[in-house]
């Protein structure tokens, strides 16, 4: 009796350890796609990491929210 509850409880746990990688992972996944801007993630929009991201420096008329740029040069 005793070994069978100890057994239950270990798939349980390992049930519970398991979703919650699952669930890490995802978020992990996600924040690297750039899908959050959260947590270093990157932001939907290259001008806010571009190293022209100055009105001086950048002539492309859609500048604060631009999604794809010829010019762009990342800061890092």
């Amino acid at each position: 009796m005793i070994l069978a509850n100890l057994a239950d409880n270990g798939l349980l746990y390992f049930g519970y350890a398991l979703g919650a990688g699952v669930v890490l992972f995802a978020i992990y996944a996600a924040i690297r796609r750039g899908r959050f801007s959260i947590l270093g993630g990157r932001s939907e929009f290259l001008c806010d990491s571009c190293k022209y991201n100055d009105q001086r420096y950048c002539s492309v008329p859609d500048r604060p929210n631009v999604k794809k740029c010829g010019d762009y040069k990342s800061v890092v």
